[in-house]
């Protein structure tokens, strides 16, 4: 099936030939920009394809020298699988990003750290994947994982989430100095200022450069219900995130600002004056009247005269 290279949803961009590859574009001068990987793991993607025939003729091909492994039989035992026909008469081949390539199927010999990229057949049809970059330590790179509740639509496809597919990047930064900002809601009494609601954010920030396949990628994640990120070990619920791209002079490269939120913000609504709690209190328990004192009009203490 023919593949819309002008628009890439995934980690791992997939393209009909190899010279749509990043590295063959006239104004990147040959630079290859490789996205950072686990070793022995095909970064994750799907590919909307018109049956669920199996893959054929699947090699890793080593970017150095052009030398290929055979991956056919691994590949289809335990990386691809295919989604149920969906909406429109269609199927996903998907990678699930996670799954490790098994010694047992595959001749590692020449295999090492370094720049890759696979290319398959299916259904008549050659696919080629961007280059990745299989790395011996990813412990100083940002780890985003992000997936959706559902299937989630796009103009002509859907992205499935089923079986627990995720999206997962990882990016050459780290964590920058945070930045706090507020919000307030308030208005004007008798020239005092009454506050109803406040709103106090901490926000995390990263900065790293990405060509225009990883940049069409990322700008999809706040899109997702799910989003993670690690750091040297910690771990940040992602409540919010926000990509912001420009294109350096020079090049094919963008830098790329981010900043996202994770369980740091802090509300104070308003409440009436010298209340608790911002809880209602219980209700005061209703007592007898005990007679005394007036109980007509004549203005006297009625049940006190003597």
């Amino acid at each position: 099936m023919s593949l819309n290279k002008r628009n890439n949803f995934f980690p791992l961009a997939i393209y009909n030939s190899l010279t749509d590859q990043d590295r063959f574009k006239w104004y990147g001068y040959g630079d290859v920009f490789a996205q950072p990987y686990e070793y022995k793991k095909i970064p994750p993607f799907q590919i909307k394809v018109n049956n669920n025939t199996s893959v054929t003729n699947a090699k890793l091909v080593k970017v150095s020298d052009d030398s290929e492994t055979d991956i056919t039989l691994e590949l289809t035992t335990n990386q691809v699988t295919f989604s149920d026909q969906l909406p429109g008469g269609y199927y996903l081949l998907i990678c699930d990003g996670v799954t490790l390539l098994d010694d047992g199927f595959v001749d590692w010999v020449g295999v090492d750290y370094g720049h890759y990229y696979l290319k398959f057949d299916h259904d008549a049809t050659t696919y080629y994947t961007e280059v990745f970059n299989w790395c011996q330590d990813l412990s100083n790179k940002i780890k985003i994982t992000y997936s959706h509740d559902d299937y989630l639509p796009l103009t002509d496809r859907l992205i499935s989430y089923q079986n627990n597919y995720k999206n997962i990047f990882y990016i050459d930064s780290e964590l920058g100095k945070p930045e706090y900002e507020s919000e307030e809601d308030a208005e004007e009494r008798d020239g005092y200022k009454f506050s109803y609601y406040k709103v106090s954010f901490k926000k995390y920030r990263f900065t790293f450069l990405a060509p225009e396949y990883i940049t069409d990628a990322i700008r999809f994640i706040w899109l997702h219900d799910n989003i993670d990120l690690e750091f040297k070990g910690d771990s940040f619920p992602v409540d919010s995130i926000l990509f912001d791209v420009e294109w350096l002079e020079n090049g094919h490269l963008g830098k790329i600002e981010s900043e996202f939120t994770s369980d740091t913000v802090a509300v104070m609504t308003g409440r009436a004056q010298g209340a608790l709690d911002v809880f209602d209190l219980p209700d005061t328990p209703i007592t007898e009247n005990t007679p005394s004192g007036e109980y007509n009009d004549d203005y006297n203490n009625d049940y006190n005269n003597i």
